[in-house]
Protein backbone atom coordinates (compact mmCIF):
# COMPACT_ATOMS: atom_id res chain seq x y z
CA UNK A 1 0.00 0.00 0.00
CA UNK A 2 1.64 3.08 -0.69
CA UNK A 3 1.62 6.42 1.29
CA UNK A 4 0.52 8.75 -1.58
CA UNK A 5 -2.99 6.81 -2.07
CA UNK A 6 -3.13 6.79 1.74
CA UNK A 7 -3.25 10.42 2.05
CA UNK A 8 -4.81 11.26 -1.24
CA UNK A 9 -7.95 9.40 0.29
CA UNK A 10 -7.40 10.81 3.75
CA UNK A 11 -7.19 14.24 1.99
CA UNK A 12 -10.45 13.79 -0.14
CA UNK A 13 -12.19 13.28 3.59
CA UNK A 14 -12.20 9.21 3.14
CA UNK A 15 -11.28 7.59 6.20
CA UNK A 16 -8.95 5.02 5.62
CA UNK A 17 -8.54 1.54 7.72
CA UNK A 18 -5.01 -0.68 7.72
CA UNK A 19 -5.98 -3.77 8.87
CA UNK A 20 -3.47 -7.14 9.02
CA UNK A 21 -5.21 -10.80 9.18
CA UNK A 22 -3.43 -14.11 10.08
CA UNK A 23 0.23 -14.67 11.48
CA UNK A 24 2.14 -15.51 8.19
CA UNK A 25 3.36 -14.14 5.00
CA UNK A 26 5.74 -11.15 4.83
CA UNK A 27 4.27 -8.90 7.27
CA UNK A 28 3.71 -11.63 9.86
CA UNK A 29 0.41 -9.43 11.11
CA UNK A 30 2.32 -6.43 11.55
CA UNK A 31 1.50 -2.81 10.20
CA UNK A 32 5.18 -0.87 9.06
CA UNK A 33 4.67 3.02 8.27
CA UNK A 34 7.88 3.83 6.57
CA UNK A 35 6.74 7.21 4.57
CA UNK A 36 5.22 10.29 6.33
CA UNK A 37 1.43 10.14 6.09
CA UNK A 38 0.54 14.30 6.85
CA UNK A 39 -2.66 15.25 5.57
CA UNK A 40 -5.04 18.18 5.70
CA UNK A 41 -8.46 16.66 5.15
CA UNK A 42 -11.44 15.51 7.01
CA UNK A 43 -10.57 11.68 6.62
CA UNK A 44 -9.73 9.52 9.41
CA UNK A 45 -6.83 6.98 9.52
CA UNK A 46 -7.16 3.92 11.64
CA UNK A 47 -3.98 0.65 11.88
CA UNK A 48 -5.15 -2.38 13.46
CA UNK A 49 -2.38 -4.90 13.34
CA UNK A 50 -2.74 -8.47 14.55
CA UNK A 51 0.59 -7.92 16.39
CA UNK A 52 2.56 -4.92 15.90
CA UNK A 53 2.32 -1.33 14.68
CA UNK A 54 5.34 0.21 14.04
CA UNK A 55 6.18 3.53 12.95
CA UNK A 56 9.31 5.16 11.52
CA UNK A 57 8.14 8.14 10.27
CA UNK A 58 5.38 11.21 11.09
CA UNK A 59 1.50 10.82 10.97
CA UNK A 60 -0.07 13.68 11.62
CA UNK A 61 -3.25 15.73 10.49
CA UNK A 62 -3.56 19.65 10.00
CA UNK A 63 -7.34 18.87 9.68
CA UNK A 64 -9.46 21.71 11.53
CA UNK A 65 -13.19 21.30 11.57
Amino acid sequence: MRASGIVSALNGGTNVTVTTQGTTGAGQGNITVLSALNWSGAGSLLLDAVHNIIVANSISSSFVG
